[in-house]
């Protein structure tokens, strides 16, 4: 448990976990996914707190976290695949940089995407 809690192994399970999992962590950890750094520079000058982003995700029609929702439910029933669901959210009004990370996502971790 020391060791999960020391910068060597946060730094280990940043970058072992699915991208969007980071560990609640005093130490400086080195995260090597670009989109996943940028995530986390949301975060700056904030304390660690889970909540932050969720005025952002619930803004909008439909809002993010429905969204979210919607897709996980789907995938946990079989009426459509991780791909598809990632594929569907390119189509959706998001800004520019968030399809940029979707399009990431699709193109280099689609084995993350299935599990």
């Amino acid at each position: 448990m020391a060791w999960l809690g020391s910068a060597e192994g946060a730094s280990v399970l940043a970058n072992s976990l699915p991208t969007g999992f980071f560990p609640m962590s005093n130490n400086a950890v080195t995260i090597e996914n670009k989109y996943a750094n940028a995530f986390i520079k949301l975060n700056e000058g904030r304390g660690l707190d889970v909540r932050w982003p969720w005025p952002n995700l619930l803004g909008g029609e439909p809002n993010g976290y429905q969204l979210m929702m919607d897709g996980s439910i789907g995938v946990i029933k079989g009426t459509m695949t991780a791909q598809e669901k990632a594929n569907f959210w390119l189509t959706q009004n998001i800004d520019d940089e968030a399809k940029e990370q979707i399009q990431y996502l699709i193109d280099n971790d689609t084995e993350e995407l299935e599990e």
